[in-house]
């Protein structure tokens, strides 16, 4: 007996989002999931992943960077921080040391190895966002960054939600 759900070809449905299609961050998410789909795809090396590209990108760019700044940057909580930063360092991408001014915390720095590896997942991200970035041209892309420094900004400067009770 054949599997109705089976039968159907969900490429050739069109289906209703409901309310989530005007949620923000559910498109955002959809967006970010699918575009980190297709650029593990690209890497195609099971030991590196687009969180470790961009503490990579971050570390270049802010020699000394603390782990603190960094999770901040990221949006990651501390810990996963640090089995990202034990994961660069294993693979002879990224140094940790302790910081001159605060030893409780660490400055990081990037390795000559881990330049080298930056700059092929510098271009395969570059080559992932190609069809985003010609659909929108370079105006509908300058428009999307105001639009989401804008949206970065209201966000910091909003107040943090409370978590509600569960209702029983």
């Amino acid at each position: 007996m054949p599997n109705d759900i089976d039968d159907v070809d969900a490429s050739s449905r069109q289906l209703s989002m409901g309310v989530v299609e005007t949620l923000i961050g559910f498109r955002f998410r959809r967006i970010q999931n699918e575009m980190s789909r297709r650029f593990k795809l690209l890497i195609s090396r099971a030991e590196v992943n687009p969180g470790m590209f961009s503490a990579l990108a971050l570390i270049r760019a802010n020699p000394g960077l603390s782990q603190t700044e960094l999770a901040a940057q990221i949006g990651m909580d501390r810990a996963t921080v640090v089995a990202l930063i034990d994961a660069l360092e294993a693979s002879g991408w990224a140094k940790r040391s302790r910081d001159a001014r605060d030893r409780r915390e660490h400055s990081l720095s990037i390795s000559p190895a881990g330049s080298r590896e930056l700059a092929r997942l510098e271009e395969l991200a570059l080559a992932n966002e190609a069809p985003v970035r010609a659909a929108l041209g370079p105006k509908g892309l300058a428009d999307l960054r105001r639009l989401l420094d804008r949206i970065d900004t209201a966000l910091a400067e909003a107040e943090e939600p409370q978590k509600r009770p569960s209702r029983k």
